[in-house]
């Protein structure tokens, strides 16, 4: 994606990195995160770090998807852990799907002043991805721990109780945000 936007806009720079270690240089016009938050664990460096990155007035936009995302897969996930008899639930995933408020909350701590906020949903399908094929790339965790003959059982459950169509549909939370100018208050 960054090579990408690298060759369609040569004259503007793109860097990629770790979001809580950007360098506290103020040079950055604006970051940009696209479905990447919800990967992270320390919200409150990311947003630090994205603060003291951007250059006063720049911007901080992102899409995240929250809670009340992935619903039907998850549900299918426990549906075939109680027909595979796995004692317990699954375990959590390494992926967060925060309430949105916590995120606003989050900005406001770390000094940015939010400009819009809005919370929609995506709608979409697996298309032709199975939801044994989805979990094992996006929740491998969830299988962690268990035996060769359980994996089998959760797997075979999945097929068994998948429909025709099975969908993956997200609630996004997007935002705008902005590092106040020198002598602005945030709020």
């Amino acid at each position: 994606m960054i090579s990408q936007a690298r060759r369609q806009y040569p004259d503007v720079r793109f860097d990629l990195g770790d979001a809580g270690a950007l360098p506290a240089d103020s040079t950055h016009d604006a970051v940009f995160c696209n479905s990447a938050l919800h990967w992270m664990d320390a919200l409150t460096d990311v947003f630090g770090a994205v603060f003291s990155a951007l250059t006063p007035g720049g911007r901080f936009v992102a899409e995240v998807p929250v809670v009340g995302s992935l619903a039907e897969l998850r549900e299918l996930l426990l549906r075939a852990w109680a027909k595979a008899e796995i004692p317990g639930s699954p375990p959590p995933t390494r992926w967060h799907l925060r309430d949105p408020q916590e995120y606003l909350a989050k900005l406001v701590e770390a000094r940015f002043t939010v400009t819009s906020a809005e919370v929609g949903r995506r709608e979409r399908q697996l298309n032709g991805v199975s939801p044994r094929q989805w979990w094992s790339q996006y929740g491998p965790e969830v299988f962690r721990g268990l035996s060769d003959s359980q994996r089998g059982r959760i797997n075979s459950a999945l097929d068994d109780l998948t429909p025709p169509e099975v969908r993956c549909d997200s609630v996004l939370l997007r935002f705008l945000a902005h590092r106040s100018r020198d002598g602005e208050t945030a709020v």
